[in-house]
């Protein structure tokens, strides 16, 4: 952890855009265990996306347990442009 806040908030939140471009099974339990962080962190860092404008919400995936995940709605861009460097293709 760095001296200063913000940092250590800019690079948990470029961590969590590429978890939410390119993780399939996201939930925010799964979230907050890759990031070390709370559930509650994770709310709070989504809803900020949310407010700066990304697309994300729940997604249904019957041939994944049934289950909803996180992710980015399709069309979406991540937030940070070093996410797009690291797509897979």
């Amino acid at each position: 952890m760095s001296k200063n806040k913000n940092v250590d908030t800019v690079q948990r939140w470029m961590k969590l855009d590429v978890l939410l471009d390119q993780e399939w099974n996201l939930t925010i339990k799964r979230c907050a265990e890759r990031l070390n962080v709370s559930e509650k962190t994770i709310r709070r860092d989504i809803e900020a996306f949310r407010e700066l404008g990304q697309d994300i919400g729940w997604e249904y995936s019957p041939e994944r347990d049934g289950r909803y995940y996180y992710t980015y709605f399709a069309g979406d861009l991540p937030l940070f442009s070093e996410t797009l460097r690291r797509r897979r293709t």
